[in-house]
């Protein structure tokens, strides 16, 4: 068995898309922080640039006012000529001089605006300096003469408007730099609510993503949890035990019928061997190679007849079949277990059954059929026509209740597989005329003529001589039902190639072209245009024993109209074998008749049967040739025999008291020899002809003149005991 419908697995989920997902986010948050970084540096240098413009604005007008008060304390001291004057003036010039280089350290004048200014500043003190040096050397006239020039203003003048340049500078760089300050503020809130969009929506869409994914998660677990309620209903209700096995050949699970049939609790045989309670896997190696699996195959999957042991030790008769499971673990085994306890009760039942009906069919229809050849014999004197006609009716109709039983019990054996076939060296002539010779009656019945049209003197075979005789006679019985009154049934035979052919034909209205294909089938009839149909088995049964013995079998038009049924048969090499092994009576020849002789002088019979009847029947058919006595079981068998010296033994298995092959040891003459027997009995035994047993004939399938036949062969060649 293969794995029919295979598992398929989800796909699994993709790493990358997980790892690309994951790190998404962070790259975004650092790109974020990283712009948020860049901004946060350039309004930094906006607010640097705004504290530097106004740390050098603080300088400037610093560095003008210590300028007037140097100028303040220079014209002071030439007015005055008082020295207290110029005690601010050298301080001033100092501060002049660190906040020049203040404002050259913070940037101020790049546009050339602080070099002019300090040449500026340079040129007034060099001017004040002038003045007060024309009052030390010159007098006061001449000092205030150089102040009143006009230069200092001028020099002044200048100063102040380099100032005013630089202080313009700066503001048009602030206001640049606010201007870009609050650009950048104005991008920085579009991109900060952007993004804020941005993450409200992936958080919505996260959100419901999760949701969609938990409800999916959950319409699975549902969909999975009724499914597994569903799967376990189905396995619980199932009347046979069902074992799942894993790779490793251990108990997995196992359903509620298991728990019955098997008396263990699931958590009892939970990864527990299978042989614990089957041997299907025995050997060593894997479990798989074990129990036959290959290329996703079991080679066998059905176990018939096996046993199983239960937790209190017993062992159950069940059959078991295996199936395959694949999940993403591996393949499982899956053992269904059937308890066939009740099955063997049943076929019990039916073994008794049909033992039962064997004997009470075949036993008193062989007594019937007997009694009748007796009379039509003339054992009871010559009876008139009509009685004749009435003996004849009854054996006929006794004939066909006898082909009905045997029918029905070989149909059932067929189905069973227990149709046993004994091969041995045959005559195929002699089964055809012994055939013809049994339906005479029948055939007589309804004025229809049996024609032999075999030019052969024999035809050995390797066959079983009982079944071919039945086969034989099913195709006569067949063929007489459906052939009208007058018309002639006729039986050939034909050897070529070291094959013979059996044909049966007769003159009725033939088979028509849409049943030929099926006429072989169990109940299939053709219509029967009037005439008395049969139970539809013959035609099945005969194709079943012909196949069995390598032939084939069909039917098709006979040549002159009607039908007619043909069988082939393979020929065995020596014919020579046939008359060492098999003699007269297995060639069909009649056999000559015991000579005659006193009642205390004939040889004895020892007939171990229950029924009286047929006892009665068969030592009428052989008075005057042999002594027959009866034991009706085991028990008085082993009584006669202390007392009787039997040349001979019919024995019945089926008797009250056991069954009759446990005497077959102690049939044992007084000269320590093994009694010849033949085994008579209405159940098809399946005893082998060897040793003691010399025959073996089934009640109402072989004859009361086969049965004689049989018992003067034996008698004849006088085996020695």
């Amino acid at each position: 068995m293969s794995v029919a419908a295979g598992f398929r697995a989800p796909r699994p989920p993709s790493l990358a898309r997980y790892l690309l997902l994951g790190l998404l986010i962070p790259v975004v948050l650092i790109a974020l922080g990283r712009w948020l970084d860049g901004e946060y540096d350039r309004m930094r240098q906006t607010g640097s640039l705004v504290e530097q413009i106004t740390v050098r604005r603080a300088h400037a007008l610093d560095l003008l006012a210590s300028l007037r008060k140097a100028e303040t304390a220079q014209r002071g001291f030439i007015i005055t000529r008082d020295a207290g004057f110029l005690k601010s003036y050298d301080p001033s010039r100092r501060e002049i001089e660190q906040d020049l280089v203040a404002l050259a350290r913070s940037g101020a004048g790049r546009d050339g605006h602080l070099r002019l200014l300090d040449k500026l500043v340079m040129a007034k003190f060099s001017e004040m300096d002038e003045a007060m040096r024309r009052l030390r050397l010159q007098g006061q006239a001449a000092a205030i003469a150089r102040v009143t020039d006009g230069e200092g203003q001028r020099l002044m003048d200048r100063i102040e408007a380099e100032m005013q340049a630089i202080i313009v500078a700066d503001a048009a760089r602030v206001a640049r730099g606010t201007e870009a300050f609050w650009s950048r503020t104005e991008r920085s809130r579009r991109v900060v609510w952007l993004l804020v969009t941005l993450i409200g929506g992936l958080s919505l869409a996260g959100t419901v993503a999760i949701w969609i994914t938990r409800r999916e998660r959950w319409r699975v677990m549902v969909a999975e949890a009724d499914a597994s309620a569903r799967n376990q209903a189905t396995l619980d209700s199932t009347s046979d035990a069902i074992v799942i096995l894993n790779p490793s050949g251990t108990i997995e699970s196992v359903n509620a019928a298991a728990r019955r049939v098997l008396g263990y609790e699931p958590e009892e045989l939970s990864r527990r061997d299978i042989s614990v309670v089957l041997d299907i896997a025995e050997g060593d190696g894997c479990f798989h190679n074990r129990i036959g699996l290959s290329e996703g195959r079991l080679q066998t999957t059905l176990f018939l007849d096996r046993s199983a042991r239960t937790k209190d030790g017993r062992m159950i008769p069940v059959d078991v079949a295996l199936g395959l499971m694949e999940v993403p673990d591996g393949i499982h085994v899956v053992a269904s277990i059937r308890d066939i306890s009740h099955r063997r009760e049943i076929e019990r039942i039916k073994d008794d059954f049909i033992a039962t009906v064997s004997h009470e069919l075949r036993t008193p229809l062989t007594s019937v059929v007997g009694s009748l050849g007796l009379l039509r014999g003339g054992a009871a004197g010559e009876l008139p026509q009509t009685a004749n006609q009435l003996v004849d009716i009854a054996e006929n109709n006794a004939r066909r209740l006898i082909r009905l039983t045997n029918d029905i019990l070989d149909l059932e054996k067929f189905g069973s597989g227990q149709l046993a076939i004994d091969l041995a060296p045959t005559d195929l002539v002699g089964i055809l005329r012994q055939a013809a010779l049994e339906s005479e009656v029948p055939a007589h019945a309804k004025g229809i003529r049996l024609s032999l049209q075999i030019a052969q003197e024999s035809c050995a075979i390797l066959a079983d001589r009982q079944r071919l005789l039945q086969v034989a006679a099913n195709l006569l019985s067949n063929a007489v039902r459906h052939s009208p009154k007058g018309s002639t049934v006729t039986i050939g035979l034909t050897v070529e190639t070291g094959v013979s052919t059996v044909r049966i034909s007769d003159e009725g209205p033939g088979v028509p072209e849409a049943y030929r294909a099926h006429i072989f089938d169990r109940f299939v009839q053709a219509p029967a245009d009037g005439q008395a149909g049969g139970t539809g088995l013959g035609l099945a049964i005969a194709r079943e024993i012909v196949l069995r013995h390598g032939g084939a079998i069909w039917v098709e038009a006979a040549p002159g109209g009607g039908a007619c049924f043909a069988f082939t048969l393979a020929c065995h090499d020596d014919d020579a074998t046939l008359s060492d092994a098999t003699s007269q009576l297995v060639r069909g020849s009649p056999t000559p008749p015991l000579p005659l002789c006193e009642h205390s002088a004939c040889p004895t019979i020892l007939m171990i049967d229950d029924d009286e009847d047929l006892f009665k029947v068969v030592a009428a058919s052989l008075a005057g040739e042999a002594r027959v006595v009866r034991a009706n079981g085991i028990a008085s068998a082993q009584a006669v025999l202390e007392w009787e010296a039997p040349a001979l033994v019919l024995l019945d298995i089926g008797l009250p008291d056991g069954a009759g092959t446990t005497l077959l040891p102690s049939l044992v003459g007084r000269d320590g020899q093994p009694v010849p027997t033949i085994i008579f009995s209405a159940q098809d035994s399946g005893v082998e002809i060897s040793g003691p047993v010399k025959a073996v004939l089934v009640k109402s399938r072989s004859s009361l003149p086969m049965l004689r036949d049989c018992i003067r062969e034996i008698l004849s060649r006088g085996e020695p005991r």
